[in-house]
């Protein structure tokens, strides 16, 4: 036969493992079994099914019809198992051998046969690690992180090996492919995302045949895709020049011909090398105390899932006014030294190089911090210096790498020496951390694992991890005095001190000192003198074009919820796949979106700055609840649950906690779940979060959260977390039920279900039912009567039953917050004050979420006359979230009682709510602060704000004394320009509009005296509209 020409252009893409391998039935045709015998097409299983089944031949019908006919006489079941008995004695070609000893893309095939599988399974000389899968819910990364070198294996139309599962039933006919989708629709979506970047080579498919057409069709989306490729035998001319038209080079052989060809044309010396290939000469072996070159799981360990730290290492240079802006590009700040030295970085050094030093130890030392306080920086100094100055065998992991403890039980036998790895967001990889000490304390290995994490993040998922590993916690907190200096200095050098370049360097240290905000958030505000918030508006209404604004907000979208964003997930939102980013996105996108790529998911992945600045994106440029209930909706379609980042977007998306922060209409959050629960019918999780969001909203339906939490735990009746929102909502409608005995039967039904949950590890259900102890007792003092025995005998049994419950409760969960606030609660109805604060002070102390422990403690210290611990207890909330709302109102109000630091009280106030959220108290407390210090134009609008938000009813009445602010004004000087009988309007230069005056609000004044024109004093009250005048007297 006549020596095979391949194209140029597929056998470069193959030597760099850039081609996806497409099989088709064609593929199968030369391999056989034992006797002999050949794989049968699609035609011949066809008859052999219909003259096993059917007892005669039946031509005119396709497989997957004549397997209908025959389950009528055999279950589907049967049919399938003889599917599976006749394809699994095949063995695979020697085309099929060959497949292994070149490097791939990804293969993809329509056959379920397992002759690829037995092929990568026998070669001693294969490059990649096969990985199948055969539907969309089997975990991508978890899988291809288990492989070595790990090849994705995308059976689309189900495998011989999975004929039992119902999920995802054979498809044995390329028509009926569109009936059987459930359960693999992802799949093909994964081939459709790499379609326009990556050159296809489709083989075992006959040109003529219109499934081959349909296959292209579907992948070619765009029009932008590179060169395809099709081996199939004996192409007609005008064929094969009718696939040229369509960008798609035809080669005429057979799978074995193509098979000798590719092994012909690139020899051994050129494929592909291992990507974890370890060369002699890398930095890491300086540390070894053996010649032996590391296992090639180790070396992909050291490619793909953590960084070597060394003097040497290659980084990305950092523009230092971006970086200032929060713009991290890797080790490149820290090579170049941008940042600035902290003290909680030095301590971490020392306790680091301590633990190493402790031989056979496993310890975790967590850097705990805010959102936006410099966490992943400082990480990144420690494990720097660690590396760098004290010569210590220091690794990165990677955030899309895997923890790989076997890895690193070698790469302490090959040096001896204590390990130390740096986890930012270690929360997330936890049962990583734990399997890896287990292993680690087995094998009496050093290991020390420097973490970083938010505090309340790691309060609520860390469980166990501290009753079983030794953790110690450093406190990233305000910069002190010295670090401020610093940073002042760094910002000077490099020119980026923005607004504050014209105040003397006092001014411009007071300013960091006084500054009450986290790092990030500080170095915007003091250096471009605007609200954080509008810095990051105005930022986004800069990006031009607008397809890069509204590419940019697709990623916020995500990314608020500090999830990186695949550019698979992009492409098909927006139908920008990732080489166009690259040509058309970059250099507008440059400074505010980051992008990395995933080793085991194979993708691009977008990510913000900072998840802050996401939230505040997506918030401002989506104002309302129409707009951003529409944006989330576009991206349920594209999420791919396969992706651990995809899974944890979309249980992010419907999480009614979030949920609530950003859709306050119970209209558009009902729309949303609906959506929602079609699209994602089977997932238990997003009914359970609906009915959250109906418990938890002020106008949700309690009939409808029983309703959906019901048909969670239906879908899933082992979730304890399902059968728990149960007991809430039953808790709920005990509280609201007005009939004493449906009161308790809804506590009996919370009882019940709490009883379900046997999970002695977490602590929801004593939470739950310390809580029902606590009302039953609120319930039995309220009906407690003057000499009724019964009564009193109930509130004692009552008192003893919450007590034992709570005891209980914190024997179990010692470190729980919210256990230890409701032992205060308990306290608080027994009239013991001291212990109450003494709890309320400990469940601060264990981390409590949200401010709502502070403020209360801070409303007992200021009712007791302690205005400096009320203050100090909030600056703590603040010092953790300075964008908590609650917080900084509270903080407002105590700054406005003290009354000498009115400014300090603006800045709190500005916080206190944002510009489209419906908070009208906030508004107003800050309309009034604003009026103080006197500028109008601000505090009119400010009161519009709350005039057009405020329910009717609100203030609709001059309030003279109803705050603080009031009685801090004093005197304002005016002149009259109306007069009524009853009331007068009077001008001022505080104010832009007339400001009115009621005469039974100056009982002392003599009204006659008052005419048009006037000179006057007068004090100032204030209702929903805006400054009323009060006690006038002429001037």
């Amino acid at each position: 036969m006549q020596s095979i020409e391949l194209p140029h252009a597929l056998i470069e893409a193959v030597r760099s493992g850039r081609v996806v391998l497409f099989l088709g039935a064609g593929a199968s045709l030369e391999a056989k079994d034992s006797t002999g015998r050949r794989a049968p097409s699609s035609d011949d299983l066809c008859q052999e099914i219909a003259e096993k089944f059917l007892g005669k031949k039946m031509p005119k019908f396709d497989l997957q019809t004549v397997s209908e006919m025959a389950s009528r006489t055999a279950t589907s079941a049967v049919i399938f198992e003889y599917i599976r008995d006749r394809l699994r004695k095949l063995s695979p070609s020697n085309a099929h051998n060959k497949i292994p000893m070149f490097r791939w893309h990804t293969i993809a095939t329509t056959n379920y046969d397992t002759l690829i599988e037995d092929a990568f399974g026998k070669s001693g000389k294969s490059f990649q690690e096969l990985v199948r899968f055969t539907k969309d819910a089997e975990p991508i990364e978890t899988r291809m992180m288990s492989a070595t070198n790990p090849l994705q294996l995308l059976k689309l139309h189900g495998c011989i090996e999975s004929v039992h599962d119902a999920d995802i039933p054979l498809v044995l006919d390329a028509p009926h492919y569109e009936r059987y989708l459930l359960n693999r629709t992802k799949l093909f979506s994964r081939l459709e995302n790499i379609a326009d970047e990556l050159p296809f080579l489709f083989i075992g498919y006959s040109l003529s045949d219109p499934h081959i057409a349909n296959l292209i069709h579907r992948l070619d989306r765009t029009g932008k895709r590179p060169e395809y490729f099709v081996v199939s035998p004996g192409i007609e001319p005008e064929l094969k020049q009718l696939w040229t038209t369509r960008r798609i080079t035809t080669i005429d052989a057979k799978f074995g011909q193509f098979m000798d060809a590719l092994d012909r044309d690139i020899p051994q010396i050129w494929r592909q090398l291992n990507p974890g290939s370890f060369s002699p000469d890398m930095p890491i072996r300086r540390h070894f105390r053996v010649t032996a070159d590391p296992s090639d799981q180790l070396a992909a360990c050291l490619a793909s899932d953590v960084l070597h730290i060394h003097g040497g290492l290659p980084t990305r240079e950092q523009n230092a006014k971006r970086f200032y802006k929060g713009y991290d590009t890797g080790f490149g700040a820290i090579v170049a030294n941008l940042d600035v030295p902290r003290k909680v970085a030095d301590d971490l050094i020392y306790a680091a190089a301590e633990e190493a030093a402790k031989s056979s130890r496993q310890s975790l030392l967590l850097l705990a911090g805010p959102g936006g306080s410099g966490k992943t920086i400082v990480l990144k100094r420690v494990i720097w210096e660690l590396a760098v100055s004290l010569d210590m065998l220091c690794l990165w992991q990677e955030a899309s790498g895997a923890i790989r403890p076997e890895a690193i039980r070698e790469l302490f036998d090959l040096t001896g020496k204590p390990i130390i790895l740096a986890v930012d967001n270690v929360a997330g990889r936890l049962k990583e951390i734990s399997q890896l000490f287990s292993l680690m304390f087995a094998q009496k290995i050093p290991l020390v694992v420097i973490g970083a994490e938010r505090a309340a993040t790691w309060n609520t998922t860390s469980e166990n991890f501290e009753e079983k590993w030794p953790v110690q916690w450093f406190r990233l907190e305000k910069l002190l005095s010295n670090e401020v200096v610093g940073l002042v200095t760094k910002l000077r050098e490099h020119g980026s001190l923005g607004h504050l370049a014209g105040l003397t360097e006092e001014e411009q240290l007071e300013a960091f000192q006084k500054a009450d905000r986290h790092l990030l958030v500080a170095l915007h505000e003091l250096t471009l003198g605007e609200p954080f918030e509008k810095i990051i508006l105005d930022e986004f209404n800069s990006i031009a074009p607008s397809k890069a604004q509204m590419l940019y907000l697709d990623v916020c979208t995500l990314n608020q919820f500090s999830v990186p964003v695949r550019a698979g997930i992009i492409k098909r939102t927006s139908a920008i796949p990732y080489s166009q980013y690259e040509r058309e996105f970059f250099d507008p996108l440059e400074g505010v979106v980051l992008t990395s790529r995933n080793q085991y998911s194979d993708d691009y992945q977008y990510a913000a700055r900072h998840s802050k600045v996401a939230q505040l994106v997506f918030k401002q440029v989506l104002a309302d609840d129409s707009a951003r209930v529409q944006q989330l909706e576009r991206f349920l379609e594209s999420l791919d649950s396969g992706y651990s980042t995809d899974r944890e977007a979309l249980f992010q998306l419907v999480r009614a906690r979030n949920f609530l922060e950003l859709v306050k209409d119970v209209s558009w959050g009902r729309h949303f779940y609906e959506v929602a629960s079609r699209r994602l019918s089977d997932e238990g999780f997003v009914w359970q979060h609906w009915a959250i969001f109906e418990m938890r909203h002020e106008n949700g339906d309690l009939a409808l959260a029983e309703e959906y939490s019901n048909h969670a735990v239906a879908l899933d009746s082992k979730s304890k977390s399902f059968v728990h929102t149960q007991a809430e909502i039953a808790l709920q409608r005990a509280r609201l039920a007005t009939n004493p005995a449906q009161k308790t039967l809804y506590r009996q039904q919370s009882y019940s279900r709490l009883a379900k949950i046997t999970d002695t590890r977490n602590s929801l259900a004593d939470y739950t039912r310390c809580k029902l102890k606590l009302d039953e007792l609120r319930e039995c003092s309220q009906n407690l009567k003057a000499n009724d025995a019964s009564a009193e005998a109930a509130l004692l049994d009552a008192v003893k039953d919450a007590q034992v419950a709570i005891d209980k409760a914190i024997e179990k969960f010692p470190q729980d917050p919210e256990i230890a606030r409701l032992e205060a609660e308990l306290l608080t109805l027994l009239n013991d004050t001291e212990r109450a604060i003494s709890a309320l002070e400990r469940a601060w102390q264990l981390g409590a979420r949200g401010s709502g422990i502070a403020i209360q403690l801070s409303r007992i210290y200021e009712t007791m006359g302690n205005s400096a611990k009320a203050k100090s207890i909030v600056e703590e909330a603040l010092a953790k979230d300075s964008a908590d709302r609650a917080a900084n109102l509270r903080m407002t109000k105590l700054l406005v009682s003290g009354g000498d630091d009115p400014l300090r009280a603006l800045v709190f106030a500005s916080r206190s709510y944002t510009a489209v959220d419906r908070n009208y108290d906030a508004r107003f407390l800050h309309a009034q602060l604003v009026f103080w210090q006197r500028d109008g134009e601000v505090a009119k609008k400010l009161f519009s704000e709350v005039n057009d938000l405020a329910p009717p009813g609100y203030l609709d009445r001059t309030q003279v004394n109803q705050t603080k602010v009031s009685h801090h004004i004093g005197l304002i000087d005016g002149r009259v320009i109306k007069r009524e009988q009853t009331f007068l309007f009077f001008q001022t230069i505080l104010y832009p509009d007339d400001i009115f005056v009621h005469i039974s609000d100056c009982p002392d004044t003599d009204w006659e005296k008052l005419k048009v024109g006037t000179p006057i004093k007068c004090r100032i009250g204030f209702n929903r509209r805006g400054p009323v005048g009060y006690d006038v007297s002429i001037r």
